[in-house]
């Protein structure tokens, strides 16, 4: 086959090749392993190659940020992997206005301001940030205090001082295949002294996350204000609100310590993801001026082999069965953990089964949910049953 070879104990080999040579039906087809003797034929669950079309030029980039005295800079690193460096936030309903000019507080839009940020690289990571002093020194940003990392890399820089804006800040991001590091060039946060009062405004929030069970993510919400905002953060159960209040406070309806969301002013930080975490959230940004608030909304996928999740499972019973032709057997396939199923598959000998021979060596359950796909075989003998079987049809005039 073009691209791909078989080696001699049976494994698929993808061939290295060049971005122009991508072939979706070659390098990101879904392939399973099939293998087969004389007592029967089963099948591996399905597995999905994710070709690697990152540039060799990529370079992580960070741009300047603008922001009021007090308030929360919010820094991201663009690890796309187009080595083109990322214009910047931009802001719904003024696509043209990626930053506010120097001294502005907030963006010119109108209505809103969900951040529009490009789809980063499957195999590009944010490692690290570097933050240069004015006496040129440079050190690592250990996340605590004012400093919050988020899964998606983004650094939220608590309390701005005029102090930050002598700083230059540097993003790391390291190739999960290759191990390779590269450092951004660097970022300056421009700090604007406090002015005339005025009421919160969310500048920064993705309006829904995505994260399969078991995995970190975070919810973030960052404003601009004078004075500057607090924030708090509220799970929404049937229309009311609930606070989500930090370890130690409160007990959260939905979730037990120590992987119950976190609230760290800008950002809702979940250590583990659950289906009950899934839903929608409320932050809001108020001072003695005003209050502005988001809804944002977590969605919460089943496991399925993904990395750190929990692994999508179902149980056959029995595993193996010993019965005389022409007798009915049972096979129960039961889902475990995960969420509803959207599909449940059964295959005779890596064959659907519809009208297949009834005389089985092997069944497989499938079972196919949003993000996962998983299966269990159960073997099934019959002795002396193709002799047997056919007898029994020929004493019913079938054949």
């Amino acid at each position: 086959m073009p691209g791909r070879e078989i080696s001699s104990n049976g494994s698929l080999i993808v061939l290295p090749f060049h971005p122009t040579q991508f072939r979706p039906s070659v390098h990101a087809a879904p392939v399973r392993c099939r293998a087969a003797n004389h007592v029967g034929v089963i099948l591996s669950r399905e597995c999905k190659l994710k070709p690697d079309l990152t540039s060799d030029a990529w370079q992580p980039s960070v741009v300047d940020v603008y922001v009021a005295e007090g308030n929360v800079a919010v820094l991201h690193c663009d690890v796309s992997g187009t080595g083109v460096p990322s214009p910047g936030a931009s802001f719904q309903g003024s696509p043209s206005a990626s930053r506010p000019a120097a001294g502005q507080l907030h963006p010119s839009a109108a209505g809103g301001s969900r951040v529009n940020l490009k789809r980063k690289s499957p195999v590009l990571r944010v490692a690290a940030w570097l933050k240069e002093h004015s006496n040129g020194g440079r050190t690592t940003v250990h996340p605590g205090g004012r400093y919050t990392m988020t899964k998606r890399g983004s650094l939220h820089i608590q309390d701005v001082s005029v102090q930050d804006g002598f700083a230059r800040f540097f993003c790391q991001a390291v190739h999960r295949l290759t191990g390779q590091r590269r450092t951004s060039p660097p970022a300056r946060i421009f700090v604007k002294a406090s002015g005339p009062q005025l009421p919160p405004r969310i500048d920064h929030f993705l309006p829904s996350v995505k994260v399969r069970t078991g995995q970190a993510t975070d919810l973030v919400c960052a404003a601009q204000g004078n004075p500057p905002p607090m924030y708090r953060w509220y799970k929404e159960y049937d229309g009311s609100l609930h606070e989500i209040h930090s370890p130690g406070r409160d007990s959260h309806p939905s979730s037990a310590a120590p992987f119950r969301p976190q609230p760290k002013a800008t950002v809702l930080h979940f250590p583990r993801a659950s289906p009950s975490d899934a839903g929608p959230y409320v932050c809001t940004a108020s001072s003695a001026t005003g209050e502005d608030r988001r809804r944002v909304y977590l969605e919460v996928a089943g496991g399925g082999g993904g990395s750190g999740g929990d692994t999508l499972e179902i149980s056959l019973h029995p595993q193996q069965v010993v019965a005389d032709a022409g007798s009915p057997i049972s096979l129960n396939c039961t889902l475990i953990g995960g969420v509803a199923a959207r599909k449940i598959t059964w295959l005779k000998d890596g064959q659907p089964l519809l009208s297949a021979d009834p005389v089985s060596n092997r069944y497989l359950c499938c079972l196919l949910q949003g993000l996962g796909l998983a299966g269990r075989a159960s073997d099934v003998s019959l002795p002396f049953a193709a002799s047997a079987f056919k007898a029994l049809l020929r004493s019913r005039g079938q054949i």
